[in-house]
């Protein structure tokens, strides 16, 4: 019998990582979003995707870059991921795991039994994962009334020239919820995962007399689903109900092209988790992120 092996995934191994990414579409698609865009063998600036096969069968997939994330159900795969994170943490230094939590805990611990303390600056233990199926979305009309709000609501997919606003916005999001300025965090990573958005026509917004009401961004898409990240509404438009008119809007154009939406919520948002659920999004699974303080590492 063949012994277990990690290793990195080759274009042979394209079939079977799409049918394991297959069998939980909605917990796994950003890995799945990944390989249905780049395939198995990733451009080194994405970083690598290693596979754990035990007697030679794909039974796990592991992206390593600076953001960590998992699909392997194996202990012993997740384990040997994490030993391959710290023997390569030099050239690959981590900053962010962001993944199943019961793929999370174990990848931890097993890295820090290597490193010793990993110099976490904030781990969000427990976040929902939430999904809204097509046909599940509330209509308007269920939704709390603001006086001529739909009619001036219009979401829409950002421009180039609106860069300098979405990067603010996209800052002040990620500060806002963890307390991280991403800039100084990565600064080079945070604005080339903005600028490949955008040319994507990822990013949406929401704009009125010039200034931003509501934004999102799709971070990960596959036919089965989407993953929705970075839902802001500016302090200064807080209050109108924007927030939720502006989701609705974008879920009803996402929902036309993909069966689901998907998103991770932090268990403390209690507004915003009330928010979804009002719009139809169900909590179905849990992931773990954790943020180190440096990627330099020791």
């Amino acid at each position: 019998m063949a012994a277990a092996a990690l290793r990195p995934l080759t274009r042979q191994d394209g079939r079977a990582a799409h049918a394991l990414l297959a069998r939980r579409p909605g917990r796994d698609v950003y890995l799945r979003g990944l390989v249905w865009k780049l395939g198995v063998c990733l451009p080194d600036a994405t970083g690598r995707l290693l596979g754990w096969f035990p007697d030679n069968e794909l039974a796990g997939i592991f992206l390593h870059s600076p953001v960590v994330v998992m699909s392997c159900e194996r202990e012993e795969g997740i384990r040997a991921f994490a030993r391959e994170v710290h023997a390569d943490w030099r050239r690959m230094p981590t900053g962010q795991v962001l993944t199943p939590r019961s793929m999370g805990v174990p990848f931890l611990d097993e890295l820090e039994r290597e490193r010793g303390p990993l110099g976490i600056r904030l781990l969000r233990d427990r976040m929902p994962v939430m999904r809204l199926e097509r046909g599940q979305l509330v209509s308007r009309g269920t939704l709390p009334a603001t006086p001529g709000l739909w009619n001036r609501a219009s979401l829409r997919r950002a421009e180039q020239r609106e860069f300098g606003v979405l990067r603010e916005a996209c800052r002040n999001v990620t500060v806002e919820e963890l307390g991280i300025d991403p800039e100084a965090f990565d600064g080079p990573g945070f604005l080339a995962a903005l600028r490949r958005r955008l040319r994507s026509g990822r990013e949406y917004v929401w704009m009125e007399a010039g200034r931003l009401v509501f934004r999102a961004a799709v971070s990960a898409a596959t036919p089965e689903a989407v993953l929705v990240e970075g839902v802001y509404t500016p302090p200064s438009e807080r209050g109108e109900r924007r927030g939720t008119y502006g989701m609705h809007e974008l879920c009803k154009l996402l929902l036309e092209q993909h069966r689901s939406i998907v998103l991770f919520v932090g268990q403390e948002n209690a507004r915003a988790i009330r928010l979804y659920e009002r719009l139809g999004f169900v909590a179905f699974d849990e992931y773990q992120a954790a943020y180190f303080e440096s990627r330099r590492g020791r």
